[in-house]
């Protein structure tokens, strides 16, 4: 089968990257043609992560983030060269800007495809304007997509409450990582704990709650790996608090993994999500998991057994669930262990690959028969 996967991003890194080079190597290993087709520059974090992967690729410059109404039309046709020139069996389309443009510049080539939701525009926590903007958008085109996959029932239960699509339309594919059993000791005496939490300094994301939360419990160290926009906003709210010391800034890092290895708790505090990759990369390390009761976020833990959920920008919430598992390494590691082996049940890389793939053949058998 030839896929051709599209993207918007590749000067960053997050859930929706993440989630394309997991599917695409998956994808090539098990003798499939994958093309990924990324806004913007050739070079880049994506990239890197492609080459190393040992993916093909190509960059459409228009692709971008921010609505444009000249750079969107020249996306359009851009994106329907490449395809015109890769000719895929079926169109894999990721993220809400991609699944736009992608479906416009697919309009009569009557290739199928299959738009991957990563978390809907119109969420709740996301600007009403824009939520209201993204939603007539996406009532329009839903009947551009033979398939459209969401990551969470969060999102499908909101999607049919919207009357974005139908049932028979709508697939729920968990994300997945690579699985594998890191066990963790947390019986021991350790002076300091440490909490980590991966995530863009963003709109998205709620690190100030974080923040706040952390202000006044000592014998702690949070460790925020991430770049974005809020980055200096969010270093100055710890320094106007004078709390430094408890706090590491890493900026865009490739050391996530040696930093879940160490850490203690993990932490993912939001205003609004899909169903978070970072969390599931936790699980595989063993990490007890406390996360913002936003979108899909809640459905990769078991609340009470793998860790906590916590609701959106409540502080008093969150540091009580902290402090819990501050105090208590015994439950910690019981959460972790738990927390692994529900990641090794659920939420496998394979398993991923196995529901897209199924769905991606739905769609090309829909198309043909229609």
């Amino acid at each position: 089968m030839k896929i051709l996967i599209v993207i918007t991003r590749g000067d960053s890194i997050g859930g929706a990257q993440t989630h394309v080079i997991t599917l695409s190597k998956l994808l090539q290993r098990h003798g499939h043609d994958v093309l990924i087709c990324y806004g913007g520059e050739l070079a880049g974090p994506l990239n890197q992560l492609i080459v190393a992967a040992g993916l093909n690729s190509v960059t459409v410059p228009s692709l971008c983030r921010e609505i444009s109404l000249i750079n969107d039309i020249k996306a359009i046709f851009q994106l329907r060269k490449v395809a015109n020139r890769f000719k895929p069996d079926v169109i894999s389309l990721h993220s809400s800007k991609t699944g736009i443009v992608g479906r416009l510049s697919n309009l009569f080539s009557g290739r199928p495809v299959v738009f991957t939701v990563h978390g809907w525009a119109f969420t709740e926590g996301v600007n009403r304007t824009g939520a209201v903007l993204y939603k007539l958008i996406e009532k329009a085109l839903a009947g551009l997509a033979a398939k459209i996959i969401v990551v969470s029932d969060y999102d499908k239960k909101i999607a049919l409450k919207n009357n974005v699509s139908n049932s028979r339309t709508i697939e729920r594919v968990y994300n997945g990582v690579d699985v594998g059993t890191y066990g963790k000791d947390f019986s021991g005496a350790k002076g300091t704990v440490d909490i980590v939490m991966v995530a863009r300094f963003d709109d998205q994301k709620d690190h100030e709650t974080l923040i706040l939360a952390c202000n006044d419990i000592d014998n702690i160290k949070v460790h925020l790996l991430g770049d974005g926009p809020k980055f200096e906003k969010t270093v100055g709210l710890v320094n106007d608090l004078k709390i430094g010391d408890k706090f590491i800034f890493y900026g865009y890092s490739n050391s996530v993994e040696e930093v879940l290895k160490k850490a203690d708790i993990f932490v993912l505090i939001s205003n609004w999500e899909g169903f978070p990759i970072s969390t599931l990369e936790a699980l595989k390390y063993s990490l007890p998991v406390i996360v913002s009761d936003v979108g899909g976020a809640g459905e990769a833990i078991i609340d009470g057994e793998t860790g906590y959920s916590v609701k959106r920008k409540d502080v008093a919430d969150l540091k009580s669930k902290l402090v819990k598992l501050i105090n208590d390494p015994v439950l910690r590691q019981t959460m972790g262990l738990a927390g692994n082996r529900l990641l090794l049940q659920q939420f496998s890389s394979e398993a991923m690959y196995k529901n897209t793939l199924e769905v991606f053949e739905s769609a090309i058998l829909k198309k043909s028969s229609n």
